[in-house]
């Protein structure tokens, strides 16, 4: 087993980069910086920085399936913006009028969801409106998204309220509730590629849970010990594999879905700290990026199992 750091981009110190995202073609990262209003493009490629989008407010990103349009939450500023990949260039804006967190596109490319304040709002793309909304309960912070594949239901992790919400997007009503308990702080999600299963992190916990869609309880927990801080998650295309954005840790923390274990982990860098906060995966699950937030960076951590004949790691680019 390889799972290595394999390259590395240096932001602008202060960037403090938050959310990330990969093309379908594993061309280009993108990746939103909080600390400096902005968006970076990423060629994977060469690993540097190829485009640089001003942007007040940029926090989360995703994409649509033709990689040709690129979607930020802003959180400051409430809005959020239609990014042609293409110029990297802001061809129309949704003005939401809470701050936002993460954001999901749906496999049609046909509808946004995004955490927002309490609710979870629903953008037609084609107008860049609201067009329904979603309230929970006040003060409960919705923070993470994640659509089902099959397109039926999002998951939203209320933050605050140590739940995570089904909402049936249909309806965008609230059809199912898993109660995660005191002081857990879920934040980022991911869903198996059947349907099945959410994976959540939660932050002041320390660990991974695993939720039964069917029943919407707690059928697994990863724990991964004192100081990790889940900010992050995302799953591979078999659904074999989760990966971590492991704040207080400084590492990307790779887990067996079906059991819950903790396989190995990768630092990010700890002298001088870097927090990773966001985390996706290629479409080819072989290369794993993190949104280091402290230190201004992107790692590229490469999972090969083994590794291929002939296969090439590339190098850190500073």
């Amino acid at each position: 087993m390889v799972f290595s750091i394999a390259g590395t981009v240096r932001l602008p110190t202060g960037a403090f980069p938050d959310g990330i995202c990969i093309d379908s073609a594993n061309a280009y990262v993108y990746v939103a910086n909080y600390g400096n209003d902005t968006v970076s493009k990423i060629q994977i490629s060469t690993m540097k920085v190829v485009a640089t989008l001003a942007l007040t407010g940029a926090r989360f990103l995703c994409i649509d399936s033709t990689d040709t349009n690129l979607y930020s939450a802003n959180s400051t500023a409430q809005t959020v913006s239609k990014i042609t990949t293409s110029s990297m260039t802001v061809s129309s804006t949704c003005t939401v009028s809470l701050n936002l967190q993460h954001i999901s596109i749906d496999s049609t490319d046909t509808n946004l969801y995004v955490a927002a304040g309490d609710t979870l709002k629903k953008i037609t793309v084609s107008s860049m409106t609201v067009a329904s909304t979603c309230t929970f309960t006040v003060n409960d912070s919705s923070f993470g998204v994640v659509l089902s594949p099959n397109g039926t239901y999002a998951y939203v992790a209320a933050l605050n309220a140590n739940k995570v919400y089904q909402v049936t997007l249909s309806s965008m009503t609230t059809t199912g509730t898993c109660s995660l308990g005191a002081s857990h702080n879920p934040a980022g999600l991911c869903i198996s590629p059947d349907n099945s299963t959410v994976y959540v992190g939660c932050i002041t916990a320390d660990h991974v849970e695993k939720i039964a869609i069917s029943s919407m309880t707690v059928t697994g927990t990863c724990s991964l010990g004192a100081g990790h801080s889940v900010y992050d998650i995302c799953i591979d295309s078999a659904g074999t594999y989760l990966y971590t954005a492991s704040y207080d840790a400084n590492v990307i923390e790779k887990i067996t879905a079906s059991s819950m274990t903790l396989l190995t982990s990768v630092s990010t860098g700890s002298s001088p700290v870097t927090y990773p906060r966001g985390i996706t995966i290629d479409s080819v699950d072989i290369n794993v990026y993190s949104a280091n937030y402290q230190n201004s960076s992107v790692s590229q951590a490469a999972d090969l199992i083994p590794a291929p004949v002939g296969t090439h790691l590339i190098g850190s680019y500073l």
